[in-house]
């Protein structure tokens, strides 16, 4: 069978890598380079025809396959080059950029397991591989006579000598040997052209021979070439894990001292893992380990930074909601006449009386009492007094929004013998009742909001709601949301403007999620007493939000609570204070 199409030989790159080419240098480049891709895309293809009629098809399949998928490599890499080109509308960037592409590595998909080679060395294998074909096939050029052929072999073999200069000193006389029998053969089978002997049965194998040396030789070149690539992406990945482990133990070292209980995550070293080898196995299982190394720091630098991130976060809601609490003014600070009424307004403000129960009790016209209060500067808020209460019973005892509007002040037992506790009613335990421990900071917290709501006038009995609404009845869910929405949104404001990043999505419900995940994130807390704190029936729904707890420590879990959430607070002061 002949083929007709001619053997076509890639054309010579221009400049190299990371070099700007000229203009005409690539116009010439990519027209000769277009020319021999189709070229050779037309010679494979009646090729493989050859192949699949041969009666060594199976034996030729892998070959032809390979020269494909080189061709493809090939072919994708130009068509790359061509959109870059622009049809020459090109600066110097796009010059560099077309360099970078004919010189870079492209994939083969499949040449010498998927070897990243050059453009240009993969258009010398697509040659190696088609003159190759031809050889086994033992087909004659469409257009060509022996002397044609005579001149490919020669120009291979120079292309050989090159890639023979490439080669390590330990391979390179043995290269070099292969690359003088090849150029003996080749000066012996053209004196027999010249005197007119039937070279026919010896330029084949000769062909075969050629191609397979050629072939190893640029695979050869491109493994120690990739081989060198992964020594150097070892190495910048050792330097960059090395810079991060330092970085993830100073975030260790800050959340051990700042937060307690804090996480428990050993932070590995990446130089215990030793030099970086040469070694192409050792190499492989060396990358396998920092890859190791990158999770774990990962992990470490997950777990320290959440720590820190939601005691931050806490500490700022909670001050953010007291701040926008009512607060009662300072009777000695006000320059009033005695005995005015401005005197009189200003003694039941600062007894906690509202502006209405004020007009109540002398007879003033509210326009009157409002005068008086805007000229002392007296502000009541935004007209309740117990959000630091509403924040502080979510976050820090993880109730229910519901559970905290049924609360009662009977329910609260601040002198019990067995620590402070509240007791709510919860249909889900076999007495109806369930017990929260709370934190002695809570504590006063809710001592304080007590004695502000019986300044302020409002009903404090045992059966009188703890954090009741403005009339001093029950409190609604939605009204506990938006409490909890107002807080957050001045919490995120003032982390703003303090350069931080604001607080994420918060409800009543992510409340108490904060507050299970502070109480099981360093593993410290029993599973079964936080089940029984938040009311699960079973440790399905803890395990499934934040459990990776498997031990019991001492329940000192009030005093680390409040201490982690103070130092949070006197951290968010002192930038304050820098800002």
């Amino acid at each position: 069978m002949t083929v007709r199409t001619p053997s076509a030989s890639a054309p010579a790159p221009p400049g190299k890598m990371g070099s700007s080419v000229p203009a005409t240098e690539l116009l010439t480049f990519l027209d000769a380079l277009g020319t021999w891709r189709d070229r050779r895309k037309a010679e494979l293809d009646e090729l493989d025809q050859a192949a699949l009629h041969s009666a060594d098809a199976d034996a030729l399949s892998a070959d032809v396959v390979l020269s494909m998928a080189v061709w493809k490599a090939v072919s994708d890499r130009y068509e790359l080059i061509l959109v870059t080109w622009d049809s020459g509308r090109v600066g110097q960037k796009e010059t560099e950029r077309i360099s970078t592409l004919i010189w870079g590595g492209l994939d083969t998909g499949g040449a010498g397991g998927s070897l990243a080679v050059s453009l240009p060395e993969a258009c010398k294998l697509s040659d190696a591989l088609a003159s190759s074909l031809r050889a086994k096939l033992a087909l004659e050029p469409g257009d060509a006579d022996l002397a044609a052929r005579l001149r490919q072999l020669r120009a291979q073999v120079e292309r050989i000598s090159d890639l023979v200069k490439q080669e390590p000193a330990n391979v390179r006389n043995a290269a070099l040997a292969e690359h003088h029998d090849l150029d003996r053969r080749l000066t012996d089978l053209a004196d027999r052209n010249k005197r007119g002997a039937d070279i026919g049965g010896l330029i084949g194998p000769f062909e075969i021979d050629a191609a397979r040396t050629e072939r190893d030789l640029i695979v050869g070149a491109a493994t120690r070439k990739e081989r060198a690539a992964d020594v150097a992406r070892a190495r910048s990945l050792r330097s960059e894990l090395e810079a991060q482990g330092t970085a993830v133990r100073a975030l260790a070292a800050k959340a051990v001292a700042v937060v307690t209980p804090a996480p428990r995550l050993a932070v590995p070293d990446v130089t215990a893992l030793g030099p970086v080898p040469n070694t192409p196995s050792e190499l492989e299982k060396y990358l396998t380990r920092l890859d190791a190394v990158r999770r774990a720091l990962g992990q470490a630098q997950a777990a320290y930074g959440a720590a820190l991130e939601r005691r931050d976060e806490l500490a700022a809601l909670l001050d953010a909601a007291a701040d926008q609490d009512l607060g009662l003014p300072d009777l000695a600070s006000l320059e009033v006449e005695r005995g005015s009424s401005a005197a009189r307004v200003a003694r039941l403000a600062a007894a906690g009386k509202r502006p209405r129960q004020i007009t109540a009790e002398l007879g003033l016209a509210p326009a009157t009492v409002t005068h008086h209060l805007r000229r002392l500067g007296i502000e009541f808020g935004r007209g309740y007094i117990g959000r630091r209460a509403v924040c502080e019973l979510l976050a820090r005892a993880g109730v229910r929004a519901s559970e905290l509007c049924d609360l009662k002040i009977g329910q609260v037992r601040l002198h019990d013998p067995e620590g402070a506790r509240l007791r709510i009613l919860d249909s889900k335990t076999e007495a109806g009742v369930r017990i929260v421990e709370i934190t002695p900071e809570l504590a006063e917290v809710i001592v304080e909001h007590i004695d502000r709501l019986r300044r302020a006038g409002m009903p404090c009995g045992a059966g009188d709601y703890l954090v009741p609404n403005v009339r001093g009845g029950r409190m609604s869910r939605q009204r506990v949301g938006k409490i909890v929405a107002a807080a957050a949104g001045l919490a995120c404001r003032r982390l703003v403007a303090k350069g931080l990043p604001p607080l994420p999505h918060t409800t009543p419900h992510t409340l108490r999620r904060t507050y299970i995940s502070i109480a099981l994130l360093a593993n410290e807390f029993d599973v079964k007493w936080v089940m029984r704190q938040v009311g699960h029936a079973d440790s399905t729904m803890t395990m499934e939000v934040y459990a990776q707890l498997q031990q019991r420590v001492e329940r000192r879990h009030g005093t680390r609570f409040d201490t982690l959430v103070r130092r949070a607070r006197e951290q968010l002061a002192g930038i304050s204070a820098v800002s």
